[in-house]
């Protein structure tokens, strides 16, 4: 999934033949426009300054008399500048991921620096249990796994390399 930032340009070319392209973009809001012809090559150029920001999807159309065919299909985040952001309307903790969040906890739990290193507790009817190390390094593990998978789907990738789609 691609990530822009409120202003940047979104581009889209498609080597295609056809009497036109038609792109439709969908979230917070919905655009429908068709791309322009340049040196044998269709491109749909926006300017995503007057968007809401959001997760998009956007669809391509290639258009040969009557005949309306799909093209290709993705999916785009559209985030605030920092520097457009009021100075306290932006949380560094709201774009950490969960797994982030968690492998940050854990680390700290196993320095000894955790604020809530608590499995469980017991204080006159109530009792306490911290995890234990090896209970730690296998939640540790797994999150670092799960932001692993994160990370590389964030790139393209999957578990065997770069993803690559193709139509039959």
């Amino acid at each position: 999934m691609a990530k822009l930032i409120k202003g940047e340009t979104l581009k889209l070319e498609f080597s295609v033949t056809a009497d036109s392209v038609e792109v439709i973009v969908a979230g917070a809001t919905k655009i429908i426009s068709n791309a322009i012809l340049e040196g044998g090559v269709f491109k749909f150029i926006h300017d995503t300054s007057n968007m809401p920001t959001g997760l998009y999807s956007w669809e391509a159309f290639m258009i040969t008399g009557n005949e309306k065919k799909h093209i290709t299909r993705d999916t785009f985040e559209l985030k605030e500048s920092l520097a457009s952001a009021p100075s306290t309307a932006y949380d560094a903790e709201r774009d950490k991921s969960d797994a982030r969040i968690m492998v940050e906890m854990i680390e700290k739990m196993l320095k000894g620096n955790a604020s809530a290193g608590v499995k469980s507790y017991q204080i006159n009817n109530r009792s306490l249990e911290r995890y234990s190390i090896p209970e730690l390094l296998q939640l540790l593990n797994y999150y670092k796994n799960q932001l692993s998978r994160e990370v590389r789907s964030s790139k393209g990738m999957s578990g065997l390399g770069p993803r690559i789609e193709f139509r039959t």
